[in-house]
Formats: C-alpha cells, structure tokens, sequence
C-alpha cells in the first residue's frame, strides 16, 4: 500500500474513533461537532497522540469547551463531572492507538471474560504489560526489574481500566513506579475510576480472591 493510501486509511480511522468517542460521551452534535472532530484530528497528525489525560485535557479542552461539547452520562446525573472527563479523555486517547494501529496492520488481542483485576467485574479482559514493552531496553539498562519479577508480567484488565491507565502516564513512568495492580490502585484517579467502572452494567462482580503480590506472564 502506497504511503498516501495508508495515511488516508489512518485518517478515515482517526475520524471514525474520534467521532465515536466524542458522540458516545457528548452526544449528537451539529457543525461545531464536525468541526471538534476536525480539529483534534489535525491536532493528532500535527503533535502526535498526548502521552496523558492531562497533555489532551490542555491540547483539546478549549476546542471542546467552544463547540459546548461536555461529557454527561444519561444513567447517573449524579456522577462526578471529573470523572466523566477523565474517561472520555482516556478513551480517545486509547481510541486513537488503536485507531493508528489497525491502520498499521496490528490487531488487539482479547482475552476471554473473566474478573478484570481493576474494577473487578466479569468482562472481556485485555493484557496491561506491567512493564510496557516500549522500554524494556530502558529497564533493562537500568536494572529496573526486580530479581523475583519478569519484564513480561501482564495483568488482566477491562479496555475502560486499560484506557485509563494509559491515560494516568507515560509508558516508562508506569513500568518505573506503577508496576503492579496494588501500586495503580493506590492512585486516587485510578482507584476512583476502578470504583466507577465497578458499578457500571456490562458485567458482574464475583468475589474477590487474594490477589498475589506479582503476575504470571499470560501467554
């Protein structure tokens, strides 16, 4: 495939997960919509993907907050604004990976249902790399692994959990210091989302067994 075919493949896939996202958290819109949309996609291919929730909350929020477009949720009119925004703004940042990803020919792999490790309900579950593999030549380095622990531990957790670790920090940040499911959950953000999540539909909680301190790797 010629580079200007896979950049419009990239693009029409940009524009689908963005439009999606935004529609899912905010609603219908009109033209301000279209123009929302627009503009963090030019953002995206101009300054990349933000590495948190807080680099898009300040790449996007003014454009968001012009087109009046706000997260709400029709289930909970009590939930808590913040935690409306940091999920929609984790879910597009997780949205266009994996935008960006089908275009390049990857796929995303599921795992079956079973208790996510965050949240704790029975869902289809994703790998979280307890250390990203786009450091390991970083860890490895540094010796930043411990001796009774591997690079390849994984934990398994729901895609909304996924996003929002991915939308807390950056892939090194989370390998040096949150590298275990007990040090995420001591993150008063994570830990509020994870509680969030756990009283959404979609999946049931089963009791919850002792977790162990480290993960097997899951192959």
């Amino acid at each position: 495939m010629s580079s200007e075919k896979e950049e419009a493949r990239e693009e029409v896939l940009l524009t689908a997960e963005i439009s999606k996202c935004l529609r899912r958290h905010c609603g219908d819109g009109d033209d301000m919509f279209d123009f929302a949309v627009e503009s963090i996609l030019a953002d995206v291919q101009e300054d990349g993907v933000p590495k948190d929730v807080d680099e898009a909350l300040c790449r996007w929020s003014s454009t968001l907050e012009d087109c009046e477009l706000k997260p709400f949720d029709d289930d909970d009119e009590d939930e808590d604004t913040s935690e409306l925004v940091v999920k929609m703004y984790g879910e597009l940042i997780e949205g266009i990976q994996g935008a960006m990803a089908e275009a390049r020919g990857d796929v995303v792999e599921y795992l079956s249902s079973d208790q996510c490790e965050m949240c704790e309900r029975v869902t289809p579950l994703t790998r979280h790399h307890l250390y990203p593999t786009s450091e390991h030549d970083f860890f490895k380095k540094r010796n930043l692994c411990q001796p009774d622990r591997s690079l390849h531990e994984v934990a398994a957790v729901c895609r909304p959990c996924h996003t929002a670790i991915h939308g807390f920090a950056d892939e090194r940040t989370l390998g040096e210091r949150y590298n275990t499911i007990e040090s995420l959950l001591e993150v008063e953000q994570l830990r509020k989302f994870a509680h969030y999540m756990s009283k959404q539909k979609g999946g049931m909680k089963k009791r919850v067994e002792a977790r162990q301190a480290t993960h097997a790797a899951m192959y």
